[in-house]
């Protein structure tokens, strides 16, 4: 009896310990060839962006009602959702006007000089209703450190299917509609 009761208990462990592997995700390719920097283009300094705090999580984010969130536990972001999402942004003004050569910040860079793009993002989540939401706001910013340009977007992209794969691909075509909106407005 008691060798039935020691069998049935590790069974029960071994069932409650089983581990569920996470899945790790990266925003897809942009699709867009990144060209030598044309002579003559002004820098344009893109600092990180910024994302709300419950956004900074290496969990990708779900809205299930108007007012709650859940993040995820095992479909987690493979690398920093700023790093991904400037680099992102880079590319796609690369590509897309050619006002400024878009650079990321970084130290070795002599920036007092040069324009800056901030991008702070508030939301950046699927949602109930079968989107993925983006929405905050972007800035301009001469040589002086005024503000010369600024708007804010809110943008919902329909997910093509259901599950954490397709939220990452609309989250992508939701950060391209972004960077249309800033190069129409820069």
């Amino acid at each position: 009896m008691k060798k039935w009761l020691v069998i049935a208990l590790l069974a029960l462990g071994g069932c409650s310990s089983a581990n569920q592997s996470s899945q790790l995700y990266l925003l897809p390719d942009s699709q867009t060839l990144t060209e030598q920097a044309p002579k003559g283009l002004p820098t344009l300094v893109v600092r990180p962006v910024e994302f709300a705090t419950y956004l900074n999580d290496s969990s990708l984010v779900y809205r299930t009602s108007e007012t709650q969130l859940i993040q995820a536990k095992q479909n987690l972001w493979a690398q920093s959702l700023s790093k991904q999402v400037t680099l992102r942004v880079i590319e796609q003004l690369r590509a897309k006007q050619h006002q400024y050569w878009p650079v990321m910040m970084n130290p070795a860079l002599s920036q007092a000089q040069q324009p800056k793009l901030q991008i702070q993002i508030d939301r950046f989540n699927g949602v109930y209703t079968g989107n993925a939401e983006i929405s905050g706001e972007w800035m301009l910013i001469d040589k002086q450190g005024a503000i010369q340009k600024s708007a804010s977007f809110a943008l919902l992209v329909p997910l093509q299917d259901e599950g954490y794969p397709a939220l990452v691909d609309a989250l992508a075509k939701g950060v391209n509609q972004m960077t249309n909106q800033i190069v129409e407005q820069l």
